[in-house]
């Protein structure tokens, strides 16, 4: 009450603990809806309707073609959930690059060839890398099986 100055209804009551926004003189956090109380014509409330709807689908009521169905599906890979394979990683879902790391897996009977490890996540290590040389990619000479952690001390420090 010291140092504060309060408010004064229009019947000139004071208004302790009522907050009220100072240029329209409504409470704090209300909403002016004009619309409200008023009666809209039956064309106007179907125009409003066939608007929201819209909104839900985010395509405002349209419908997809199939060949738009079809490449949302490939995007999402069946799943529903976009996957975003990167230029760096496009081959891990290539038939060959699968074949190629279930071979490796396989020869090497689902263990680290370097600390011994089994039943942990394994990765497929190519013993000449992916880029320098492109005619090994897919050779099972050139890759071996490694845990995680083996794996990490083979790359190049950056």
């Amino acid at each position: 009450m010291h140092g504060e100055k309060m408010k004064r209804d229009s019947s000139g009551r004071f208004m302790k603990g009522q907050h009220y926004s100072v240029k329209t003189q409504f409470p704090k956090g209300h909403i002016s809806k004009p619309w409200l109380g008023k009666k809209f014509s039956i064309e106007h409330r179907k125009k409003i309707s066939l608007a929201l709807l819209g909104r839900e689908g985010g395509m405002s009521g349209k419908k997809h073609s199939d060949e738009t169905k079809r490449k949302i599906s490939l995007a999402h890979n069946g799943t529903g959930i976009p996957q975003r394979t990167t230029k760096r990683y496009y081959h891990l879902k290539d038939k060959k690059y699968k074949n190629w790391r279930s071979k490796v897996f396989e020869r090497d009977n689902w263990t680290c060839q370097t600390c011994g490890k089994r039943s942990c996540y394994l990765e497929p290590h190519h013993i000449k890398g992916w880029t320098k040389y492109p005619e090994f990619r897919y050779d099972i000479e050139n890759g071996v099986t490694l845990c995680k952690e083996c794996h990490i001390l083979t790359r190049r420090k950056k």
